[in-house]
């Protein structure tokens, strides 16, 4: 699959302002809406297998979320999971979906999809979780990382020089644990996500805030107690040698859901699932969107 020559990709960035923040986001394919939520510090164009699979039956709507791609980021909003996801809902009204519609989210995308799911209960129909936070856990170094990010003056210039090292970039302590396949995280991975971090330091800059935002503990911890009240059919789809959210830890997460459909295991992949086997998420993806879809568009 060729998925950097993809119709998604070659499709124009649109943009909306929601709240006085202006949304970068492309509108791709026909039928049921499908928001798709990226995680850190990703954009969009990550999904593009994924979209260009789903086109022909799916009106996939990928915004880039605040301080990643073509969305900048903004110290006048509340950015924090919870808080995009309210921005959010402003995205799909100013965008007129007024029907049923189904979520995806990766990572820390994940924890915003489902605070979407449950403020917006009565249309979310189905909802997709692609290796995400898990209420309770915290990833390897994830406290330091934070706390260095806040406080450690130069951490941006700090983190570009980090990055140029395929050493570091390779390891735990930079993306080592993010793709199962070092090759695709030094090679298209790195010149779609990692290369813009390096070369703008204003990038780094949006990034370094992302990160510190969307790890909102409180915002995720409460999830515990909320996942029940999800009524969204939900699909957990995991890439099992995951170091930031194991699978064992995200298996228990998935019986807390209310009405949960089924916890799918993919070998050789870790955080990002669909970057490192999406032939196979887009097979289960498929089989879930596509089953009953007519039953809740009405």
């Amino acid at each position: 699959m060729n998925a950097y020559a993809s119709g998604f990709l070659a499709a124009p960035h649109q943009f909306i302002s929601i709240e006085g923040l202006r949304f970068g986001y492309r509108d791709y394919g026909t039928g049921p809406v499908l928001l798709m939520l990226h995680g850190w510090p990703l954009n969009g164009d990550t999904f593009a297998p994924l979209v260009d699979a789903l086109a022909s039956g799916f009106r996939c709507i990928v915004p880039d979320l605040p301080g990643a791609g073509m969305t900048a980021w903004s110290t006048e909003h509340d950015l924090s999971p919870a808080g995009q996801a309210r921005l959010l809902q402003g995205l799909l009204a100013a965008l007129g979906i007024a029907q049923g519609y189904s979520l995806l989210g990766n990572d820390s995308g994940g924890i915003a999809a489902r605070y979407l799911a449950l403020w917006d209960a009565r249309r979310v129909a189905k909802l997709i979780l692609l290796n995400s936070e898990i209420p309770g856990h915290r990833a390897p170094n994830q406290r330091l990382y934070k706390q260095l990010a806040r406080w450690l003056p130069g951490y941006g210039a700090l983190a570009r020089i980090q990055l140029r090292s395929a050493a570091y970039l390779c390891s735990k302590r930079g993306f080592g644990g993010t793709l199962y396949d070092h090759q695709h995280l030094l090679g298209s991975f790195h010149r779609r996500f990692i290369a813009p971090l390096i070369q703008s330091a204003q990038s780094m800059e949006q990034a370094r805030c992302a990160f510190i935002a969307v790890l909102d503990w409180p915002q995720l911890d409460a999830l515990s107690r909320l996942h029940g009240q999800i009524k969204a059919q939900t699909l957990l789809i995991w890439g099992r040698q995951d170091d930031t959210f194991p699978e064992p830890y995200a298996i228990e997460m998935s019986r807390s859901f209310g009405n949960l459909a089924g916890f799918i295991s993919i070998d050789k992949a870790k955080l990002y699932v669909h970057e490192d086997q999406p032939e196979q998420v887009i097979q289960h993806l498929k089989a879930f969107l596509l089953k009953d879809s007519q039953s809740w568009l009405s």
